[in-house]
């Protein structure tokens, strides 16, 4: 199965560790959002805006380990949408916050870890700046 990422996620390191052998596929792009932080990443609606998405293919039985991680359902919700990936679209496993927590700055820890995965998946990390 798919899994997309955009946060701590995308950092290969974290993601060996929580998962059997997950292999990084591609980057994909989710039209229509932006990236927020209510102290973790999450993806909201905004018109125009599009957020790029780490795509992992995964084992269905690491969903439990991530569920863990995303603190589902509690803080997390997720849902499967439809994504592109050279000229075809998949099904994909996304995590989104539940509404209710407020912004909130990210730790440097964190921070650092996303931007190593932005590294990892080749992309732009400079948006973690205007966090």
């Amino acid at each position: 199965m798919y899994y997309l990422a955009y946060g701590s996620n995308l950092n290969i390191k974290s993601m060996e560790k929580m998962c059997n052998n997950p292999k990084k596929v591609g980057v994909t792009v989710l039209k229509d959002h932006k990236l927020e932080c209510r102290k973790y990443l999450n993806v909201i609606p905004s018109k125009g805006d599009v957020v790029f998405l780490g795509v992992w293919e995964i084992k269905e039985e690491d969903v439990t380990y991530i569920d863990r991680y995303e603190d589902y359902p509690y803080l997390y919700y997720k849902k499967m949408i439809d994504f592109e990936l050279e000229g075809q679209t998949f099904k994909g496993l996304i995590y989104i916050m539940n509404n209710g927590f407020k912004k909130e700055k990210p730790t440097k820890e964190y921070l650092e870890i996303c931007r190593q995965g932005f590294i990892d998946f080749g992309i732009d990390f400079s948006v973690l700046e205007d966090l």
